[in-house]
This record gives structure tokens, sequence and C-alpha cells, in this order.
């Protein structure tokens, strides 16, 4: 690891009595090709097996904690998501509330068939066993439905020209409606029964500027009033990283310690040596750092203090080890 990050120590101190919202790339790998994805091409860590999350977990301060979110690269792409849910819940109460984030391709069919429910019933419910005060929060822009689209036909690189974004958009929404129909319709069954549960399922509608009426009134225009504020996120507002550098509305994220989170980096480590594709940040002093992966043990990890901070690549870091024992 660099150098003490004097940056991050001091915002970790100012906030020493703030409850953390912490995020975790859970599975740096996607099978998804969105045109609007921030973090194309960016490193998100290391896929790592359960014992370095029981590490985490059993050295973390559930006083501190606010809420947690998985997210990635696509969450179901980690071959143990549900048992990852189940130690989390070893670790903290069912008040702190767990998000996990996916395109659903993993859990939802994208036609409309008579066992389609049944089986997105069965994929959430084997997903979450039975865990409390879980929500499942499942893309539904028009950049996920080219992104299905191309699925579909075997294409996984994302379009850049705006003329095939549209054109593939266009082209997946019916079978992202599907998916959307299928989920919802599931999400209800199992409030229905197992309200115990406190299961939450959410349609995650992100859209560039000047879209979400389309998506309300075009795409969705299907959805009662009362299911659209009860299962629908929506906002509009693409940032300017990754793909979404391509699209002409895409918007600059600046930098506000009012909304700090922590973002987790399973297996990474920051370095002042730079070693194969390793990403530059930048501290305050122009020094360059070096993020990369490790095949050091379980405690490897980075945490970082705000998310513009990753999509401005500023040096803002420390190891999981010292952001764990700060919250003590």
């Amino acid at each position: 690891m660099a150098e003490k990050n004097e940056n991050f120590i001091q915002l970790l101190s100012k906030n020493k009595n703030k409850k953390w919202e912490i995020l975790f790339f859970v599975s740096p790998v996607c099978n998804s090709s969105c045109s609007h994805c921030w973090s194309y091409n960016t490193y998100l860590g290391k896929m790592v097996d359960l014992d370095w999350f029981r590490n985490f977990f059993s050295n973390l301060n559930p006083e501190k904690v606010e809420r947690i979110k998985l997210t990635g690269g696509e969450t179901t792409m980690y071959p143990y998501l549900a048992e990852l849910l189940s130690l989390i819940r070893e670790y903290l109460p069912e008040s702190i509330p767990i998000t996990v984030f996916t395109n659903g391709r993993k859990i939802v069919p994208y036609t409309r068939t008579e066992d389609s429910v049944t089986l997105t019933v069965q994929n959430i419910q084997q997903l979450i066993g039975e865990n409390k005060n879980i929500s499942l929060q499942m893309s539904a822009d028009e950049h996920h439905a080219g992104s299905l689209f191309r699925a579909i036909n075997r294409r996984n690189t994302p379009s850049f020209l705006k003329s095939e974004i549209m054109k593939d958009n266009l082209a997946g929404l019916p079978f992202l409606k599907n998916m959307v129909f299928n989920f919802l319709d599931a999400v209800k069954l199992i409030e229905k029964q197992k309200p115990h549960l406190k299961f939450e399922g959410k349609l995650k509608i992100h859209c560039e500027t000047g879209r979400l009426k389309f998506h309300k009134e075009d795409v969705y225009h299907e959805l009662s009033k009362e299911d659209w504020r009860k299962y629908v996120i929506a906002t509009e507002g693409l940032i300017a990283a990754g793909n979404a550098a391509n699209l002409q509305k895409s918007i600059k994220i600046e930098k506000n310690n009012d909304f700090l989170s922590a973002f987790v980096f399973p297996g990474a480590v920051f370095s002042t040596q730079k070693t194969g594709k390793a990403e530059t940040y930048v501290d305050e002093c122009n020094n360059e750092y070096y993020l990369l992966g490790s095949n050091v043990g379980k405690e490897t990890g980075v945490v970082m203090l705000g998310w513009w901070n990753i999509i401005n690549r500023i040096y803002c870091a420390e190891t999981t080890q010292v952001f764990l024992n700060m919250l003590k």
C-alpha cells in the first residue's frame, strides 16, 4: 500500500460520529455492455472468497453502519452472492438494510411465459433465503435494454454511435419490459407470501437528462401511478465517465463531502510502483498512486471515500484495515 493518505484520515476523523453507507464491488465483471456505464474499463478490485468478507464484517463496528450496498460489475456474477447475504446478516442486525443492484439477467427471464413469474420468484427466494430487510434493485432503463438486445444476439461490446445506440435500445425494450413485469409480479407475490422478510424489489431507471418522460409515458405507460411510486427509483443525469463520457448529455460529478459513502475494492492495493494495467490516481499534491490487484491474503482491500474521487481518479483511499480500525 502507498504511504498513509492524510486526506482520507482527515475525512474519516471529521466524520467520526457518522453512520456509513458502505458499498462493495462484489464482482468486477459484468455480463452487460451498456452504452451509459460509468464503470466500463474501471478497475473495481478482485472477486474474492467468502473468507475475505468474513474477515471484513467480523471486524466491522455495526454501530457505525447505516446501510450496506452490493454492486459491480454485475453482482449476480459473484458465485457466492446468496451465501454473502447470509454472512452479512450474521454480523449486522436486520435493522441495517442491504441493497443488491443487478441487471436481472441471471434472475428474471426476458420472455413472458406461464412459468416466467414462478421462475423469478424461485430465483429471488434462492438468493435472499430467509434474510430480512433485503432490497433487490433491477436496472430498467433504455441503455440496459440495448445491452440486453446485444446479449440476445451474442454481441457483447457496447455501441458508441448515437444511431446504433438508439437502434439497439429500442430493439431491446420489448425484452426488458418482459423482465420488468416478470420482476414486479414476482416481487408482489413475495411481499404477499412472506411479509415477515420485509423484502423490497425496486426498478432502477437512471437515464440521460430529458429522457425520464420517455421512460414513464412511452416505455412503462402500463404501470399504475401507485406502482410507479412504490416500485420505481427514477433519476436523470448520467455521469461523464466510462461509456457515458461519449454521450452528449452526460455531466461532470463534483466533490461533495456532505454525501460521503465508503466504496470497498476487495483484493486491491494502492502502490507507488506501476505494474501492468494499473489505474493512476492523483492526490492534492499531484503525486501519482496506482490501483492494482494483489495476491496478498484476506485482509487485502482498498476503501475509497466519495464516488467523485473514483470518477475523477483522486487518491482518497486507505486499506480496509485502516478503515475498520478507525470505525472502532
